[in-house]
């Protein structure tokens, strides 16, 4: 029997400090198998049948003679030590409350074997007490069976379990007699154990030495035993077993015992606060951690005692000392520095190959290379960073030379050595590169990813080294950045076939994680809050705050991979915009839209206190998001807008507007540099967010959307933004009075369009009685307007107008308003017609001022508007004067009347020849 089999087994058991069910099943059952041969719970070799050969010295001997002979101490074969990695293993098997496997080991021990083995470790079976058996020996055998009392009993919730407590008599005294031959209760012993151990902590005269370090106190011996280390062990699993009682109290303890342990239990609470002021100088942070723990349950329940100050200041700030190992590692991290200084090599980390990285990327991405004209090179090193075998360094490097010869351009001869440089630092600090937009970077995109870079995205996302995804996903963003339709193609291609479900695989894993990442960080909040509260209740004082806690860390990946899912749907291209939402060919499916605004809405109760923090990372992803989901609607693609109208995004955005809000910002407000980049966060996530809410109603092709937006959305919400932005325009003190413009205009936009859909006036028209017309009629003075028709369906769009064409402005003009003259609106038509007509009037108008403009009268174009205001006076002038002031000669009068006089003497006669006639 030799301990390191059975010690095998718990690497395999306890994984980053859980447990494992489906190994805790296996390897339980593998023991139970071969109970008679594996496990020794007695140690008790005097019977016939024991697994020890009979030639051994120690045939025939039980557990006490073992301990009495120091079997622990023998380097191999401790028949002991064997003993105790039994107990360890079945311990292990029921963590994280198995209560499975809790129910196996409880057929195997009840309470009063565990509880006997603990209390009566040193009697023999005549009842005598070994005078032999070192203390510390004794508690190298008690400490196994305190931990299968905590994992099997004390976390179990099974009623059989609790029941055998509640029967025990060996927990608390019952009464002032006892039954008991030896009246020994656990109570008393954890706390004896507790103070023992004070006594020789505080005899240790160099505290020093072994600070930091509990290990080194294994071995150490004194007055009062040979091994300091193993009564350290055996004093932390007592307070893990008294946490576990005290912090289930009230199910343990009866109510006719409570008031007694509550008494009996103030000497483990007395015991504990001493412990933890003795543990200080040596700052072993983990049990002076579960000792508060400890007081402060044990404060809850209504045990007092002496009271606990912490005294953290004084135990942080005190220098660790550091042992040869610690020694070593601080010297070659100096040495390493030393040596990065004077080689100028920057020793971040990840960073150390910078200046190779250059180098490579020049000589793979130049086609007057040896051997690289057509960049043959650069393939071949493409093809090996697909390889599953590549090493992770190399692959890491790989894609850093990739990415690096995209922002460097090797082959573009107008580029100088400094210009290339430039272009690798905005690399190295994660900026888009100065040349996006130019045609050769384009070509250079194009033909990078036609090489293979593609493929070595797909591939490589796939690693679970988190530096190697960081490069692959910004080498994703890098070739395609600014919407490359070539590269889109690409990636269209490679991502449409059943072979890229290991990709959206990784991709899925990596918005859980960052979900995952996100309510660990809540409960730690919750903890430390809880935490507080209860040391406050407790009356322990606490001299430091807890740190925050930031996302950023753990957020890191999630604002690139919404780079890359944006740049995918750029430029409305469909193909990708689709496969993002469902991946028909692949074997499961996962619509990353509905991802992504899950991912948002976990990360929205944080969005507030991380802008007022400083923990612009974490706003960036979501703004990232925001953009993204934006980007997948434009077409617009109706399935996406679907889609995404169903995943809760309106009340998303309604929680977006309700809790953000720009804070006042003075002249005199301290750090205003900083105030005023948070309220620029602010208004660039609820400016995201309202970009998403216009996307879908870009286009709209099916009124179910609109009707959804209107029943959903709160509109009086919006209505309430646009007021606080217009506020905050007019105070010109929290943001720059562009931006406060850009968002509330975004918003009229939004209520604008939604009106025409609401037609019973029943969501928009309410909400903007609430506005001011002040507030209205100035969106409305900045708003343009102007219909489309795509592929046979009117589309509205609404515009912000230039600061010239604004009421007032030089382009205030009222040809800018006849172009929109038109008498049937809903006939395109005709609509088309008289828009062409205005138009052509319009050019006409403007053709004969640019003549004027060629002439001599040229001075007269910009004075337009005045000469007509004086023509116009001038004339109404002329005719008031024409009409009011004339008067009629009376020369004139004479003729006119001798006139009249004949008319009427002609008209008389011509009558009376008529009747004549007739």
């Amino acid at each position: 029997r030799r301990d390191r089999w059975l010690t095998f087994f718990q690497p395999f058991i306890i994984v980053h400090g859980r447990p494992l069910k489906r190994n805790q099943d296996l390897i339980l059952r593998l023991l139970l198998e071969e109970s008679d041969a594996v496990i020794d719970l007695t140690c008790d070799y005097s019977i016939a049948g024991c697994c020890l050969s009979k030639n051994d010295e120690r045939f025939g001997k039980r557990r006490i003679d073992l301990i009495a002979d120091d079997d622990h101490k023998r380097p191999v074969f401790s028949l002991l030590k064997y003993h105790k990695a039994t107990l360890n293993v079945l311990s292990m098997c029921c963590m994280g409350k198995n209560a499975e496997n809790q129910s196996k080991v409880l057929s195997l021990l009840t309470f009063a074997t565990i509880v006997k083995n603990i209390l009566y470790t040193d009697v023999r079976p005549d009842g005598n007490i070994e005078a032999h058996a070192a203390p510390d020996a004794l508690r190298f055998v008690q400490t196994p069976w305190i931990g299968i009392l905590v994992d099997a009993f004390l976390l179990n919730n099974d009623s059989q379990a609790i029941g055998q407590l509640h029967a025990s008599d060996d927990i608390f005294q019952r009464g002032t007699t006892s039954q008991k031959k030896s009246p020994i209760y656990l109570t008393q012993l954890f706390a004896s154990s507790m103070e023992k151990l004070v006594a020789r902590l505080q005899a240790i005269s160099d505290a020093e030495e072994y600070a930091g370090n509990p290990e080194l106190l294994d071995g150490h011996s004194d007055g009062d035993g040979d091994d300091i280390g193993c009564h350290l062990q055996h004093v932390a699993e007592i307070i893990k077993a008294c946490n576990a009682f005290y912090s289930r109290f009230d199910t343990f303890v009866t109510p006719d015992m409570t008031d007694t342990a509550k008494i009996q239990s103030q000497a483990i609470r007395n015991s504990a606060t001493k412990l933890y002021a003795a543990l200080s100088p040596f700052r072993y942070f983990k049990i002076s951690k579960s000792l508060v723990e400890l007081i402060t349950c044990m404060s809850s329940q209504g045990i007092e005692g002496t009271r606990l100050a912490l005294i953290e200041d004084a135990v942080e700030k005190m220098p660790k000392a550091a042992g040869r190992e610690e020694c070593f590692r601080e010297g070659w991290q100096k040495f390493c520095a030393y040596f990065a200084h004077s080689q100028q090599i920057d020793i971040t980390d990840g960073e150390s190959m910078n200046n190779a990285i250059k180098d490579i990327a020049l000589m793979f991405g130049s086609s007057k290379t040896h051997a690289n004209d057509e960049l043959q090179s650069l393939k071949e090193l493409m093809n090996m960073l697909c390889d599953k075998e590549c090493e992770e360094g190399i692959r890491l490097t790989g894609l850093k030379v990739t990415r690096a010869i995209l922002y460097m351009n090797p082959d573009q001869e107008n580029l100088s050595v400094h210009d290339r440089n430039t272009e690798f630092e905005r690399m190295l600090q994660n900026q888009p590169p100065s040349l996006l937009g130019d045609s050769h970077f384009a070509l250079t995109q194009a033909r990078v990813a036609k090489l293979g870079a593609v493929d070595v995205v797909v591939q490589c996302i796939e690693t679970e080294n988190p530096a190697v995804i960081m490069a692959t996903l910004r080498l994703a963003v890098t070739l395609l950045e600014g919407g490359n339709l070539q590269v889109q193609e690409l990636f269209a291609e490679a991502l449409h076939h059943s072979s890229s479900q290991p990709f959206f695989i990784k991709f899925r894993s990596l918005f859980q994680e960052s979900v995952d990442a996100i309510r660990e960080q809540k409960r730690k909040v919750k903890q430390a809050a809880a935490e507080k509260t209860a040391l406050l209740k407790a009356g322990i004082a606490k001299k430091t705050e807890d740190s925050t806690y930031s996302l950023a860390s753990s957020q890191v990946h999630m604002v690139e991979v919404m780079k890359t899912m944006r740049r995918m749907c750029m430029g409305q291209f469909r193909p990708l915009q689709d496969i993002l939402r469902s991946q028909r060919l692949n074997h499961t499916s996962f619509d990353f839209f509905n991802e992504a605004v899950q991912y948002i809405k976990n990360l929205e109760p944080e969005l507030k206190d991380c802008i007022h923090d400083g923990d612009f990372e974490v706003v960036d992803g979501a703004i990232r998001g925001f953009l993204m989901l934006a980007d997948s609607m434009r077409g617009p693609n109706l399935d996406n807008q679907k889609a995404i109208s169903e995943t809760g995004i309106f009340d998303l955005c309604d929680r977006i507007f309700a809790r953000i809000r720009f804070e006042h910002i003075e002249k005199s407000t301290p750090d205003r540099e900083f105030e005023l980049e948070k309220n620029v966060f602010r208004s660039n996530l609820k400016s995201a967010a309202t970009e998403v809410l216009a996307a879908l109603v870009e286009g709209v092709q099916d009124e179910v959307i609109t009707n959804q937006m209107l029943a959903l959305l709160n509109w009086y919400g919006l209505v309430d933004q646009m007021k606080h932005c217009h506020s905050s325009y007019e105070r010109g003190s929290d943001l720059p009075k562009e931006q406060c413009q850009r968002e509330g205009i975004s918003y009229y936009f939004l209520l604008k369009h939604l009106r025409n859909y609401d037609r019973a006036n029943e969501f928009v028209a309410p909400a903007l009685s609430h506005a001011p017309a002040k507030i209205v009629r100035f969106f409305e003075n900045r708003t343009g307007y102007v219909e489309i028709v795509r592929d046979e369906r009117l589309e509205r769009v609404y515009y912000e107008l230039p600061a010239e064409c604004v009421h007032g402005g030089p382009f205030d003009m009222k040809p800018f308003d006849e172009m929109y003259a038109m008498e049937q609106r809903e006939e395109f038509d005709k609509k088309n017609r008289d828009f062409i007509d205005n138009m052509v009037h319009i050019v006409d108008k403007i053709q004969f001022h640019d003549k004027i403009r060629m002439s001599q009268l040229s001075w007269t174009v910009t004075r337009w508007d005045f000469i007509r205001e004086v023509n116009f006076l001038w004339t109404c002038s002329l005719h008031f004067l024409l009409v009011f002031g004339g008067y009629m000669p009376y020369y004139s009068k004479l003729d006119y009347q001798e006139q009249v006089l004949n008319r009427e003497l002609i008209s008389g006669a011509s009558d009376a020849d008529r009747r004549k006639a007739s």
